[in-house]
C-alpha cells in the first residue's frame, strides 16, 4: 500500500508540475540580458527557437509581469506561421535591446527589433518596441506578422481580466495592478488561457487571429495581434510598434508605416515623338504675347 500511494504522489506532482509555467532552458552566446531603467528591469531570460522567448518585468508591481513575448510571421504561400529564431545579435544598453537578423530564416527580409524600458513610478513601467523588416530579395513580399505576449499583472498567473478596444489595444486588470497591451494599426486580436496562443502560433497550420476570447478571465492570460497581407517591394521596408504597461498607460504605437522603393519608369519618347513635342513648344511659343518696343 505505502508502494501505491508513493506511485500515485509522485504522478500527481509529476502532471502538477506539467501544468506550471517553466522557461526554457537559459540559451548561450550572449543573446539573453536586461535592459533597465530606474526601478524597472526588462529580461530575456532564454530563446526557445521553436516558439516565444521567456522574458521578465519587474518592478512595475509587486512581482514579474511578463512571462512570455515574441513575434511570429507568415510569408505568402506558407502553410503555418513561424516565429522569428533566436537573433543573430543582441545588444543591451541602458533602457535598451536592440535585436537583429541579417535575413530571417534566410526568407529573404532582414529584421531589427528595437526595445525600450521606462521606469513610471509609483511604482509602474513600460516598454515600447519597434519592428522594423527590409525585403531584401528581388521579389514583391506579402507578409502577415503577429505580436504575442503571455502577461502575469502582479506576478500572478491566475487572476487576469482582459478587454478590447478596437482591434489594436486590450486593457488588463489583476486585483490592485491594471495594464495595457498595445499594436498600432493591427487588424486581428485574440486572447487564449495559457499556454493559448504560442503554441496555435507555432504550430504546423495556417491561424489567422479572429477576435475571439473577450471579455477574457479572470484567468492566465495570453494574447496577440496580427497585421495582414503587408505588401513590400524590393528594397521596401515596414515598420510596427508594440507597446507594454504596467500601473501606467502604455506609450502609444505608430500606426504601421511602409516605406516602398518600387521601381518608377520614366517614359521614353520615340522619334516622332519629339518631332510632335517640338511642333507643340513653336504652336505654343506663337500664341505667347510679344513684347513691342516703345
Amino acid at each position: 500500500m505505502f508502494r501505491r500511494i508513493c506511485f500515485f504522489g509522485a504522478v500527481f506532482f509529476a502532471v502538477n508540475g506539467l501544468a506550471q509555467k517553466v522557461d526554457d532552458p537559459p540559451t548561450f552566446g550572449g543573446l539573453t540580458g536586461s535592459a533597465v531603467d530606474g526601478g524597472v528591469s526588462y529580461d530575456y531570460t532564454s530563446f526557445g527557437g521553436i516558439d516565444a522567448a521567456n522574458t521578465n518585468f519587474t518592478g512595475a508591481s509587486g512581482g514579474d509581469d511578463l512571462f512570455e513575448n515574441w513575434w511570429f510571421y507568415r510569408v505568402d504561400g506558407d502553410t503555418s506561421e513561424f516565429p522569428f529564431p533566436d537573433p543573430d545579435t543582441a545588444d543591451y544598453s541602458g533602457d535598451t535591446v536592440t535585436f537583429t537578423w541579417a535575413d530571417v530564416d534566410g526568407r529573404g527580409f532582414s529584421a531589427e527589433l528595437v526595445e525600450v524600458v521606462a521606469d513610471g513610478g509609483g511604482p509602474a513601467g513600460s516598454v515600447l518596441s519597434t519592428l522594423t523588416i527590409v525585403n531584401i530579395s528581388s521579389a514583391n513580399m506579402v507578409l502577415d506578422l503577429f505580436a504575442f505576449a503571455d502577461i502575469d499583472l502582479g506576478g500572478s498567473f491566475g487572476g487576469d481580466s482582459a478587454t478590447i478596444s478596437g482591434t489594436d489595444f486590450i486593457s488588463l486588470a489583476d486585483a490592485g495592478d491594471f495594464g495595457e497591451f498595445r499594436a498600432g494599426g493591427a487588424d486581428a486580436v485574440q486572447v487564449l488561457a495559457f499556454p493559448g496562443l504560442d503554441p496555435i502560433l507555432s504550430d504546423a497550420a495556417v491561424d489567422d487571429l479572429d477576435g475571439s476570447g473577450f471579455p477574457f478571465g479572470p484567468g492566465d492570460f495570453t494574447g496577440a495581434f496580427q497585421w495582414s497581407n503587408l505588401v513590400m517591394w524590393p528594397g521596401g521596408n515596414i515598420g510596427l510598434q508594440v507597446s507594454f504597461a504596467v500601473n501606467q498607460p502604455a506609450p502609444v504605437p505608430m500606426v504601421i508605416e511602409v516605406v516602398d522603393f518600387a521601381p518608377r519608369m520614366v517614359p521614353a519618347l520615340s522619334t516622332w515623338g519629339l518631332i510632335a513635342l517640338a511642333l507643340l513648344l513653336v504652336v505654343v511659343g506663337s500664341l505667347l504675347p510679344r513684347q513691342v518696343k516703345g
